[in-house]
């Protein structure tokens, strides 16, 4: 749990490194990547569930295994090597924030991390506004954050998720 220095009714929840390295995941701590809640322990901002890597769903002791059937339909996503950078337009009085888009990561509101976030993503502000109560969800490549893989700097849309249902918006309704 981190509480936000800029907004002090916020604190942001992540799993603990141990939980991370031991995969000691269980469903409740899947949700737990960056979710922020208030200090009513409303969620105000909503990231993606965990997911796993290949080798850890296919690993022997896996908690949650890979279970594709042949028939089974999905959406592959290009995999772009950056940070998950979030944007959530909240306009609920409730939260104490006021009318704004927070701008967050997977483990702050206030990081460097964050910072970038909203440099790469205040552009589409009005997109965001356009839907409250969503967490648009990008993948941020910055030049003064290096990856051993080379992208071209950016951000990249990667979902839309509805804070109170936990839906993901279809990508299409989007553009």
């Amino acid at each position: 749990k981190n509480s936000s220095a800029t907004y002090p009714s916020l604190c942001v929840y992540k799993y603990a490194p141990h939980v991370f390295y031991n995969n000691a995941f269980d469903d409740a701590l899947l949700e737990l990547r960056g979710m922020v809640l208030d200090q009513n322990n409303r969620i105000v901002v909503r990231p993606f569930t965990k997911t796993f890597n290949l080798s850890e769903r296919l690993s022997a002791d896996s908690k949650y295994p890979l279970d594709i059937k042949p028939d089974d339909r999905f959406n592959a996503v290009l995999k772009v090597n950056g940070f998950l950078g979030c944007a959530t337009y909240v306009n609920n009085p409730d939260h104490n924030v006021g009318e704004r888009v927070l701008y967050s990561t997977t483990g702050s509101l206030d990081s460097w991390f964050a910072r970038k976030a909203r440099e790469h993503l205040e552009g589409f502000e009005e997109l965001f506004k356009s839907m409250p109560g969503h967490t648009f969800m990008f993948e941020i490549v910055d030049e003064e954050d290096p990856h051993i893989i080379k992208e071209e700097f950016g951000a990249y849309l990667l979902a839309c998720r509805n804070v109170a249902t936990g839906e993901l918006v279809d990508r299409t309704e989007l553009v």
